[in-house]
Order: structure tokens, then C-alpha cells, then sequence
């Protein structure tokens, strides 16, 4: 026989999840059929007491005795505990199939055989007789016997064992009808919990795109910086609000919508950024100069910086009339409203799922975090050296800026679940206060390294000039102020990332249940 081989080229099928659903109905039948083994092994005792009951208890020579079959020892085990019976050891191999003599005699008198009687109620049981004979008999001919139905006046066992199958028949027709309405709840429960991520994740991207769509007239027109800066600023926030919200909003506008929304908002954070990278540095040039005590190529400084924001300005204005441009701030905000919902009430439900879901996304985006700082981590940890300057030379600059964009990441998706957890302020603000100090400090380093960079290539184009010695030793100067400065940040680096908060804090502290 010869093995059949898979097509490597085929992805392997992964393995359906279990719903929650069938994990019930099973546990669900299994109840069920310990509750029949039990309702057989108790069943002489229980129909014993209701003959006592009626005065119809039969003595010995009673032609409706019959003597006891074999008995499956697994299903005496109360039996056998009862009378300190044991399985283990060759002592007491013998005696596990026995009975105490109470419970053998009571069967004597009852006639029950249990293994006639389990197969003869799995075949009434199937049939469904014993259903038909219930329904036939009127309602003053009936009496409960235990938790069987059985007329009043049959006391028979064949009578008794009809009981047990209408029992079987009504039990497993509330079993049935249990997981069906078990099922469908389920089901509502999740098409409700879908439903309010769908409004939730509308609501949070509908309100950062429109405050990223009410900078634009500031920053196009205006001194004014700050709305540079906000304009920047609302389009990260809203790009990871897609992201958090990618699935269910794809939903409703599609997945290649949410992704072109993304790569657009991308696009102008970009465009948008270059201008409010070169606004920080004209900021502070005038402060960086008062505290190296220098005045001479600064003016150089700023005029070039000026002719390269009016370069990199018309850019972004070039940009804001692109098709693009034109389908963030027309289109979604139309189709983000019609996803947007009533505000619904606080269902515990809900606010669980909200909950769940924040802390999933926040512990997500902090363990890429550490994922990505570990370069640093190992920076932070090592030995003291020598001397500064190899510490210094040690630092891992190049995924340092890659670090500070993982730190601004968690830190908007924290922010953007402060909503759902409301009750519990302390760790998550003490995560975004983290987070912030990273993001800050790593960004002040990574600003001096860019002033440096550019001090040094504007001075090697005045070096060739004339009459530049005065303007020339003043960029030296700047320059190694701007590097004392830098070289001073990283220990601020350090002191903040060995505060990042970390994953399993962080879910012990907005582990909420209410």
C-alpha cells in the first residue's frame, strides 16, 4: 500500500477551534448519562419505598420476582463504598461483584435485574412506547414516582420501566432543547459583541480623523505650529485606531478600504511631518545657541532651514490636493457614520468584551515593545565599562528611533482604551506615563542627532569660503554643544526604559471583573 504524499505547495489546513457551543452539549450528555447510571443503581430503593408506601410491598413467592442478573460492578460503586468494599487487591477481586445482602434481597423483592433493565430501557427509550403510554393516560391516573411518570394504578415492573423510558425521552428533550437555546445565545451574545466593536472602533477612528481634518486649514495657513504638529499627531492616533479595529471595521467598509486608509493617513503624517520636523529644529535653534554662547552661523543655520520648509510646506500642500487627500476627508468620515451605532448602554457584556480586547491589544503592543528594545535592554544591563566613551560608543543608535515609534504605538493604543477601563486609572496611566517618557526621551536624543548632522554638513559647505573663519569656529562650537547634549540623553534613556512597564504587571493591573 502505497502512502499518499501531500502536495507541499498546499497550505496544510489548520485544525477548526472548538466552539464554546460544543464544549456544552458534551459536557451536557455526559451529565446526562451519569444520571441515568445513577437514577438504575438507585432505582430498587426508590421503587421499594413507594410500594411500602402504597401497602402493595410483596413477599417472598411472588410471582413477579425474578431472580438478579449479573451486576456490573461499575455501577455499585455507592454500593461497594458504602459497604467498604474495595477494587484493588487479588482479596477482593472476588467481591466487587457482590452485592450487601440489604441491597441484594430489596432487588429480590423488587425483581430488577440491571442489565435486563438497562437494555430494556435503551430500547424503550428508543422507541419511544413509553412516551405514547404517557400520553394515553389521563391525568387522574397518573402520580409522580420519584422522578418517574407511571399510572396510578400499575405496579408492575414493566410499568415502572415504561416510566424510566418517558423519563429518558423528556430528559433528553430538555437536554436538546438546553444546547440549542445555549447555542443561539451564544450566537446573539457574539453577533452583539461584533456589533459594539463595530460601533466602538467607528466612533474612536471617526473622532481622531476629524480633529486631523480640522488642523488642516491651520497648518496650510498661519504661523502657527502647533497645528502642524496636531495635524501629525491625529493621523498616527488614527492609523492605529484602523489598526486596532482593523477586523471589525473591515466588516463595514471593506479590508482594502481600512488598508487604503491607512497607507493614506501614512502618506500625510509623512508629508506633514517633514514640515514639523524642520519647525522643531527653527524652535529651537535660538535657545541651543543662547546655551552654547554662540552668534555666529546662526543666521546661516536658519536661512537654510527656512528655504527648506518652504520646500518641504509646498510639498504638504501638494499633497492635500491629491485624490487621496480628497477620499480621507470626504468619503470615510461618510462611511465611518453609517458604522457608527447608537451609543449603546453599559452591558456587562460589552464592557467585558471592550475590556478583554484592550487588554489584549495593549499587552500586545508592549511585548513588541520589549521585543524591539532588546538591543537597549542589553545596553541598560551591561557591565559598567572603563570608560564614558565606551559606554557612549556601545549605545545602540541605529534601532533606538525604531524603538521610540514601538513606544509611541503602545502608548496611542493605551490611550485609546482609557475609555474602556474607567475603573481603573492607576496602571493604565501608569503605562502611558511610561510610555510618554520613553517616546520623550529617545526623541530628544534623536532630534540632537539630526541638529548635529546638520551643523557639521553646513559647516563643510561654508569651510570653502573666503572670509567664513567667524562663522565656521561658531558651528564648532554649536556642534559640540549639540553633542554633550546628546551624549548626556542616554542615560535619561536608560533611566526611562528601565521603568517600561512590562506585560504581566500590566494585565494583573487591569485585570477588571465586574
Amino acid at each position: 500500500m502505497t502512502a499518499t504524499r501531500s502536495n507541499p505547495l498546499t497550505p496544510a489546513r489548520k485544525p477548526s477551534p472548538i466552539h464554546l457551543s460544543t464544549v456544552r452539549q458534551v459536557m451536557a450528555f455526559a451529565a446526562l448519562a451519569w444520571a441515568i447510571a445513577y437514577l438504575f443503581a438507585r432505582r430498587s430503593r426508590w421503587h421499594k419505598r413507594e410500594l411500602e408506601a402504597e401497602g402493595s410491598l410483596s413477599g417472598a413467592g411472588d410471582p413477579r420476582v425474578t431472580p438478579p442478573g449479573p451486576i456490573p460492578s461499575s455501577m455499585f460503586a455507592a454500593s461497594r463504598k458504602r459497604s467498604g468494599l474495595r477494587r484493588e487487591g487479588p482479596s477482593n477481586r472476588k467481591a466487587t461483584n457482590a452485592l450487601p445482602a440489604k441491597d441484594t434481597a430489596m432487588m429480590a423483592e423488587t425483581g430488577f435485574s440491571p442489565t435486563v433493565g438497562m437494555r430494556r430501557f435503551s430500547e424503550r427509550a428508543m422507541s419511544g412506547d413509553g412516551m405514547a403510554e404517557l400520553e394515553h393516560a389521563s391525568p387522574h391516573e397518573l402520580h409522580v414516582h420519584g422522578s418517574e411518570a407511571v399510572p396510578e394504578t400499575a405496579t408492575s415492573y414493566e410499568t415502572t420501566r415504561d416510566g424510566h423510558a418517558v423519563a429518558g425521552e423528556l430528559a433528553m428533550s430538555t437536554l436538546k432543547s438546553f444546547a440549542s437555546g445555549a447555542t443561539s445565545t451564544t450566537g446573539r451574545r457574539r453577533k452583539r459583541i461584533e456589533a459594539d466593536a463595530i460601533h466602538v472602533g467607528a466612533t474612536v477612528v471617526s473622532g481622531h480623523l476629524a480633529r486631523a481634518i480640522a488642523q488642516i486649514p491651520g497648518a496650510t495657513v498661519g504661523d502657527d505650529h502647533e497645528f502642524v504638529h496636531r495635524l501629525r499627531v491625529a493621523c498616527r492616533r488614527t492609523r492605529v485606531a484602523l489598526e486596532l479595529w482593523s477586523g471589525p471595521l473591515g466588516q463595514v467598509l471593506g479590508d482594502d478600504q481600512v488598508k487604503r486608509a491607512r497607507r493614506g493617513l501614512r502618506d500625510l503624517a509623512r508629508s506633514v511631518g517633514a514640515v514639523r520636523d524642520l519647525d522643531v529644529w527653527l524652535l529651537d535653534l535660538g535657545a541651543l545657541s543662547a546655551r552654547a554662547g554662540v552668534t555666529s552661523g546662526v543666521g546661516e543655520l536658519r536661512d537654510r532651514a527656512n528655504v527648506e520648509r518652504e520646500i518641504a510646506n509646498s510639498a504638504f500642500r501638494k499633497h492635500l490636493d491629491s485624490s487621496e487627500v480628497a477620499w480621507l476627508c470626504e468619503v470615510v468620515p461618510v462611511l465611518l457614520k453609517d458604522a457608527v451605532s447608537q451609543e449603546p448602554p453599559d452591558d456587562p457584556v460589552l464592557i467585558g468584551a471592550r475590556q478583554q480586547h484592550g487588554r489584549r491589544a495593549i499587552a500586545r503592543a508592549v511585548r513588541d515593545l520589549n521585543d524591539a528594545g532588546r538591543p537597549l535592554s542589553a545596553w541598560v544591563n551591561q557591565p559598567e565599562p572603563h570608560s564614558e566613551i565606551a559606554r557612549i560608543a556601545s549605545f545602540p543608535g541605529a534601532p533606538a528611533h525604531e524603538i521610540r515609534l514601538y513606544a509611541k504605538r503602545a502608548r496611542y493604543t493605551a490611550e485609546a482604551f482609557v475609555p474602556a477601563f474607567k475603573d481603573a486609572p492607576e496602571a493604565l496611566d501608569a503605562a502611558i506615563a511610561s510610555l510618554a517618557r520613553i517616546q520623550e526621551k529617545i526623541g530628544d536624543w534623536h532630534d540632537r542627532v539630526g541638529w548635529h548632522e546638520r551643523i557639521v554638513t553646513v559647516a563643510k559647505l561654508i569651510s570653502a569660503r573666503p572670509n567664513a573663519g567667524d562663522d565656521l569656529v561658531g558651528l564648532m562650537q554649536l556642534a559640540s554643544q549639540v553633542g554633550r547634549e546628546r551624549d548626556l540623553g542616554l542615560e535619561k534613556i536608560g533611566s526611562a526604559w528601565r521603568d517600561r512597564p512590562r506585560v504581566g504587571a500590566l494585565r494583573d493591573g487591569l485585570d477588571i471583573r465586574k
